[in-house]
């Protein structure tokens, strides 16, 4: 039997997880330096250890509206195409353990060309959890845009 981890996390009212493999680093929300001429989703950069990381808001990314900063806010950081970026969250609540018979395809009648990035349904008890794969949330030209806008910020931040 196959078993994922998951990070599980809350974007305004949904709960959703990626597989903890992707996840490089989960950090404190900190201030964010804005990128100019980027889509509204990106919220800016910030300097992680010398390293300016775009940071991606997955609540606009995925159409669910604005979310006030708290202090429960963090930011998973992952590596898409050897460029790390990172996804703001309302909240990491757990890490969690699923079987194979706790994960179900989406269904089909879920899936369009917009939500590509949904791996799975994870089932956690009576909830739901969208399981979501990190590395298909920006496309290539967003990713390729991104790498070449944070290459000119390596000295500002």
């Amino acid at each position: 039997m196959n078993e994922m981890q998951a990070i599980i996390f809350r974007l305004n009212d949904q709960i959703c997880g990626a597989d903890t493999s992707q996840v490089k680093e989960i950090k404190k929300y900190t201030k964010v330096s804005k990128i100019p001429d980027v889509p509204e989703f990106i919220e800016g950069a910030i300097n992680l250890r010398g390293q300016v990381v775009p940071i991606v808001n997955l609540n606009s990314r995925f159409g669910l509206g604005k979310s006030e900063v708290t202090s429960k806010t963090k930011i998973l950081i992952t590596a898409i195409k050897e460029q790390l970026v990172g996804f703001t969250v309302n909240d990491v609540l757990e890490i969690a353990k699923f079987t194979d018979e706790d994960i179900e395809d989406v269904p089909d009648v879920l899936r369009n060309k917009t939500n590509y990035y949904l791996k799975s349904i994870g089932k956690k008890g009576d909830e739901l959890v969208t399981i979501i794969d990190l590395s298909k949330i920006l496309n290539n030209k967003e990713i390729d845009t991104l790498s070449h806008k944070v290459s000119y910020m390596d000295f500002q931040i």
